[in-house]
């Protein structure tokens, strides 16, 4: 078992830019220098982790993409108030309180139970044009983070070829 692994370690290393000096050395090219690692860690961080650790302050998406078929490559940012806790979204847009239930699976988020409501007590109650429908689009539909960094995660949704970049 012990050789299998060797074996194949140095076919790994010899397919990955090796050369075989005269002197019966090996040398191994490990990469371009300006590879960064950070690119490397937000690939591994945990979305749930990474949800419930802030309040996001923003969100951004093309809201037409959930409702016309055309092809719209128009992204606003809307000002928002969302937190993630125990399973529960709470989030404050337009003057107006959403609330929904989320289930995370990996790298990919569900909702159910979206309520909607007017808030015009809250704090953060600011006029955002649509920014209400932004979040409620959101809570409507399920996504798959495909990049998580630690102060944004980019949400991609096959249903609407659309993508939703939350932020702080």
């Amino acid at each position: 078992m012990k050789k299998i692994i060797l074996t194949i370690s140095l076919l790994f290393l010899i397919g990955c830019g090796s050369s075989n000096g005269q002197d019966g050395t090996i040398s191994v090219n490990l990469g371009s220098d300006d590879n960064a690692l950070g690119t490397l860690s937000t690939q591994n961080m945990d979305l749930k982790e990474t949800l419930s650790g802030e309040n996001w302050e923003e969100i951004t998406m093309d809201l037409d993409q959930f409702y016309t078929t055309s092809i719209s490559t128009v992204n606003k940012t809307y000002k928002i108030d969302m937190g993630f806790k125990d399973g529960k979204v709470t989030a404050y847009a337009d003057c107006q309180k959403l609330t929904a239930r989320y289930k995370i699976s990996d790298k990919e988020i569900s909702f159910s139970r979206v309520s909607y409501e007017a808030d015009l007590d809250h704090a953060f109650c600011q006029q955002s044009e649509d920014a209400d429908e932004a979040v409620n689009q959101f809570l409507n539909n399920s996504f798959e983070a495909i990049r998580i960094k630690e102060d944004e995660i980019t949400f991609q949704s096959d249903d609407f070829d659309a993508e939703v970049i939350l932020s702080f």
